[in-house]
């Protein structure tokens, strides 16, 4: 998610909420790699191609402890190109990344493939980690265009893994665009995140 909330052609409008406010104790990976405060917009120099806006990152504000956010940076498109190669090892070296949108426009294969491919996902990353019971927090698609997002959404919400969860966030408001998550949306999805990853912990 790297967060389009309150932009309006191309023009992010600089409100920040009292829930995205930035705080010493959450840091974020920088493009440098480099850790420094998290401040929004987050994805100001990863993103750097798109305009970037407000978040769900309440997922983690919520907890007093120092929380180090590792940020995303472009997709790497859907998610048949994501196989085990040695370019995906490397990127999961240096950052975590997420492959759970395959893009807006989704393809009858993809759609049909895609519950398979995701598990098979969520089970390399964690053997690529070597983190076997590694949580997972994924948000099942909003909105999207194409005949097949219902198919996308039944195979996201069905996922039956150890330690994974997922966020529906259908019926959140949407963007001017469309497509993407209002700020007001990307809030309340972080609360819902937020929560979630309070029970992996609990």
């Amino acid at each position: 998610m790297a967060g389009r909330g309150g932009i309006m052609r191309g023009i992010w409008d600089r409100y920040v909420p009292p829930e995205c406010e930035s705080s010493p104790k959450v840091l974020r990976l920088n493009a440098k790699h480099k850790w420094e405060e998290a401040r929004p917009p987050l994805h100001h120099d990863i993103d750097y191609l798109k305009t970037c806006g407000d978040r769900a990152w309440a997922v983690v504000r919520k907890f007093t402890s120092k929380e180090e956010l590792k940020h995303w940076g472009h997709r790497p498109g859907p998610l048949r190109h994501w196989r085990n190669t040695n370019k995906r090892v490397e990127a999961w070296g240096r950052t975590l990344q997420s492959a759970l949108v395959a893009g807006s426009c989704i393809a009858a294969g993809d759609a049909k493939l895609y519950k398979t491919r995701l598990e098979k996902f969520f089970i390399d990353i964690r053997s690529d980690l070597k983190l076997p019971e590694l949580p997972v927090i994924q948000v099942a698609l909003a909105s999207a265009e194409g005949p097949y997002i219902d198919k996308v959404r039944k195979a996201q919400l069905e996922i039956n893994l150890p330690n994974v969860k997922c966020i529906d966030a259908k019926g959140m408001k949407i963007g001017h665009d469309g497509l993407h998550l209002s700020t007001e949306g990307e809030v309340r999805v972080g609360q819902m995140m937020a929560d979630a990853f309070a029970q992996f912990v609990a």
